[in-house]
């Protein structure tokens, strides 16, 4: 965590590396950000959701070569992510008000649904004309609203990103965050079949 933010600090990172951390630190820094001050940066940040370095992970497949956003600059792409996180805090509302008994905004939950971005933000250029707003990506993603997760063997919990039993909290694994993203990423791409 300290090592990134300090060659990102120095332009000691590749290019690409570097321009997906300058999204990473408008996204803390930027007040309008639904992750205004929520990116621990520093080991003595108190009050954060996710580290940088994981969140730069979950950016760098939609930032970086072969990415949907890799031919935009880099304000471009802090805006337009911005503006799904918007979307996202708009969706499901409860579980940013009360982010301690969800996990949508902890590293578990953002990595679900930056998963799905790509298939969100295909949805708006289908379907909004490339207009990436909190509002285009709202309607890009309520077909997620009520949707249920299968569980491998059979049943299914539902999407309301709650933690405990009985919640998603049961495929916190990576092959269920994978499987989660799968079924959601599924589910967008349906809905415009």
């Amino acid at each position: 965590m300290h090592l990134l933010d300090l060659y990102y600090q120095l332009h000691e990172l590749p290019p690409e590396k570097e321009a997906t951390m300058q999204v990473v630190w408008q996204l803390t820094s930027d007040e309008d950000s639904p992750l205004y001050q929520k990116v621990k940066v520093k080991d003595d940040d108190k009050g954060t959701w996710v580290t940088n370095k994981h969140l730069a992970a979950c950016l760098a497949p939609h930032t970086e070569s072969g990415g949907c956003l890799a031919g935009k600059t880099t304000a471009q792409q802090s805006t337009i992510i911005k503006e799904y996180l918007k979307a996202i805090r708009a969706t499901w509302p409860a579980a940013f008000s009360d982010h301690r008994s969800h996990m949508l905004w902890r590293p578990m939950g953002l990595e679900i649904m930056l998963g799905v971005f790509d298939a969100a933000k295909h949805r708006c250029d289908l379907n909004s004309g490339k207009e990436y707003t909190e509002a285009n990506f709202a309607c890009a993603l309520e077909p997620l609203v009520g949707e249920q997760v299968a569980l491998p063997g059979g049943g299914a919990v539902a999407l309301d990103w709650r933690r405990g039993e009985g919640a998603l909290g049961a495929l916190s694994n990576m092959p269920g965050r994978r499987l989660i993203s799968k079924q959601l990423h599924d589910r967008l791409v349906q809905a415009d079949a």
